[in-house]
């Protein structure tokens, strides 16, 4: 304390002990010290600081527990519309290219397949979804339910990192909740929940997300750097191994410095290491593009237009409840609109990019808007958490009504329109099956509308030799 002395409030005949002890009081602020100091020489005290400090470490105990259980309050709310929305989807067969993917995964799953499948330009770009079906048929076989099961919970941990992403102070928990609300029950993304085929979406949007959250906290002043920032590249190379799309984290952390407005030079070049690496991986899909798949089907080119096939398809991301939190955001929200929509739309733009260079449609399918989806939903969540805090009391339960219609929206066209078309997609392969309980003999199949593999898979994964198909098209194709 400035201008303290002895003199002032010590006794004359003081002793050095007394003036040692007012020394360190006078210097310190705490109130637990002060009291300290004052047992030394009244141990009357000492119960007053004990109660002082159990209430302190009482109060930080329940503040603790509070959290702990509105997190589990959060995970179960998120499991309870997933199960909400997706819960039907459960009882669907195994659908067309599940097939496939589960005999590849016989093939390259087990560790002694490793070896071809890191040699295999495309499906070593899959590797953690074949190893995760392996294991599921080893344990159950090729029924539908637990491959079905397994999507589900795999959407509902990417829900609950979703939420996570409270922790970044730009976004806050009152946004991330609702948005992982939102990511929990949209239908745009349903192909990669229900098609098993799709799991790499699943698998490569919780290491993506992963990495994110390991970069938020890297950046976080006073935190211990550098377990965040390999926890981040770990998850980078794992979402490497679960699709192409796992290149795009450099870009999405850059956009994360951006929107901080990050001005440190250091922290711009810890991405020349993803950069690199992602680099060296599209190089080593390209050098071998003879044997890559998708670079002799036709169905991706270089050449693709994606300067009209991304518009388009974050447009039709965004119809409806986007441009409405558009609409609220530029309403209550406006000085913060433009870095709003540089993040969430950047981060939707970012997350398509890969995907539009794909020919055999005008817009990016269903299940590869997975990624781009979180985006959306980051938007749709700073509208609802600013619509909550603008609202007057009297007319919240307005924003609840709407809140509650978006989610029985979304879950009525999963239950009705795309649910009688998976059943549809799954008609062909479950016909061949059909016939192949019925006897012994040969199975003809007129006009199958898949690829001839998918039929060959379903016949090996029912136990069946491959001869007893006769797949037939064209003249010789009549009806039976």
């Amino acid at each position: 304390m400035a201008g303290w002395s002895t003199e002032q409030t010590l006794p004359a005949r003081a002793s050095a002990h007394q003036v040692r002890l007012q020394g360190v009081r006078a210097a310190s602020n705490g109130k637990v010290f002060t009291l300290l100091l004052d047992a030394h020489r009244d141990c009357n005290l000492l119960p007053r600081v004990f109660r002082h400090i159990g209430g302190r470490v009482d109060k930080l105990g329940r503040i603790a527990a509070g959290q702990k259980w509105r997190a589990v309050a959060i995970g179960v709310g998120l499991a309870a519309l997933v199960c909400l929305a997706y819960g039907p989807a459960q009882a669907l067969p195994l659908i067309s290219d599940d097939y496939l993917h589960i005999w590849l995964a016989r093939q390259y799953g087990p560790p002694e397949g490793w070896a071809r499948l890191f040699a295999d330009p495309l499906y070593r770009c899959r590797a953690v979804s074949l190893v995760h079906a392996w294991l599921i048929d080893l344990w159950f076989g090729p029924t539908p339910i637990p491959f079905n099961l397994s999507s589900l919970f795999l959407h509902w941990g990417n829900c609950v990192l979703v939420a996570a992403l409270g922790c970044w102070r730009l976004v806050g928990w009152r946004v991330s909740v609702p948005a992982a609300a939102f990511f929990a029950v949209h239908q745009g993304h349903q192909e990669a929940v229900i098609w098993f085929a799709a799991s790499p979406e699943l698998e490569v949007f919780a290491f993506l997300l992963g990495g994110i959250l390991c970069w938020i906290m890297w950046l976080r002043p006073g935190s211990r750097k550098w377990p965040w920032y390999v926890g981040c590249f770990a998850a980078f190379l794992l979402a490497l191994i679960s699709k192409e799309s796992g290149a795009i984290l450099p870009a999405l952390l850059a956009l994360i410095l951006a929107v901080e407005r990050e001005r440190d030079w250091r922290r711009w070049a810890a991405i020349l290491p993803f950069l690199v690496v992602s680099g060296l991986y599209f190089w080593a899909g390209y050098v071998n593009r003879g044997q890559h798949l998708h670079y002799n089907d036709g169905t991706f080119a270089i050449g693709a237009p994606f300067w009209t096939t991304m518009p388009l398809s974050i447009f039709r991301m965004l119809w409806g409840v986007g441009l409405a939190s558009i609409a609220v955001l530029a309403l209550w929200r406006r000085k913060a609109l433009a870095w709003l929509l540089a993040l969430t739309i950047g981060w939707m733009a970012i997350s398509l990019l890969p995907y539009s260079f794909l020919t055999y449609m005008s817009r990016v399918p269903s299940r590869h808007t997975y990624i781009a989806a979180a985006g959306l939903a980051l938007l749709v969540g700073w509208a609802a958490a600013v619509t909550w805090e603008k609202a007057a009391r009297r007319h919240r339960s307005l924003a609840v009504a709407a809140a509650i219609l978006i989610v029985l929206a979304n879950t009525a066209y999963l239950w009705t329109r795309k649910h009688q078309q998976y059943v549809e997609r799954a008609r062909p392969t479950e016909e061949i099956r059909r016939k192949l309980a019925a006897g012994d003999g040969p199975v003809r199949v007129c006009g199958f509308p898949y690829s001839p593999g998918i039929a060959e898979s379903v016949v090996v994964l029912s136990g069946s030799p491959r001869d007893r198909l006769q797949l037939v098209s064209g003249p010789d194709c009549t009806a039976e």
